[in-house]
């Protein structure tokens, strides 16, 4: 609005995007990771529009701890992400070998983790931490890949566009109230899901009753003994 830009919503796939991008068929393209191999072809913006990490989410009872839980593991993957390619190479740096299966869209991901066609769905934590609930799924206590995140173009091309979006993150950063600050704070409230299973709550709950049966048994002793 402040820019008087009139946007137009492209839908596409992550692979798709990536290409219509290239190809001078979309001008933006968001949550884009920066990569010294994506820098050949694509120009990004100077201050990052968000910091994220990638996590891995599973079904109640998948244990995935380390990533040496990942032995044998069916994940489900992005196609075309960058979590793809930094994720292979960091099993076979633990010698881990793992079933990678390529996904079009990231709810296509979830959806296969729920529906057990895969064991867990590989992702970045926000749009993990929004949808977990919704499938049903629990983040692992795996974080791995810190990134920057920008709005990017064909290289050589809206050079203006990054410009004017480097101005206002600049400007936006850290400020309360201002509508970077606004977004995070909308598309982050999203309570974390709890690894605590709920028969674990209810067990919790009957030691403490016992423990405070036995309180009062042992007071009630004492008084008789008195």
């Amino acid at each position: 609005q402040r820019e008087g830009w009139t946007l137009k919503v492209v839908p596409c796939t992550w692979q798709d995007c990536l290409q219509a991008l290239q190809n001078h068929q979309i001008d933006l393209m968001p949550d884009l990771a920066f990569s010294e191999e994506r820098a050949r072809i694509f120009a990004f913006h100077q201050h990052p529009a968000l910091h994220s990490w990638s996590g891995i989410y599973r079904l109640e009872g998948v244990k995935i701890n380390t990533m040496l839980d990942l032995k044998g593991k069916r994940l489900a993957i992005l196609k075309g992400s960058i979590q793809e390619t930094y994720l292979k190479d960091l099993l076979t740096d633990f010698g881990v070998q793992s079933e990678f299966v390529a996904v079009d869209t990231m709810a296509s991901g979830f959806e296969m983790v729920s529906n057990k066609s895969a064991d867990a769905v590989v992702t970045n934590r926000f749009y993990g931490d929004l949808k977990a609930a919704q499938y049903k799924l629990l983040a692992s206590p795996i974080m791995f890949q810190p990134t920057q995140l920008y709005y990017g173009t064909a290289i050589g091309h809206n050079a203006d566009l990054l410009k004017a979006i480097d101005q206002h993150i600049e400007a936006w950063l850290n400020v309360d109230g201002s509508p970077n600050y606004k977004t995070l704070q909308k598309w982050s409230s999203t309570p974390p899901q709890t690894l605590v299973p709920s028969w674990a709550w209810w067990s919790l709950g009957g030691l403490a009753a016992v423990l405070l049966a036995a309180l009062l048994g042992n007071h009630l002793l004492r008084r008789k003994v008195q």
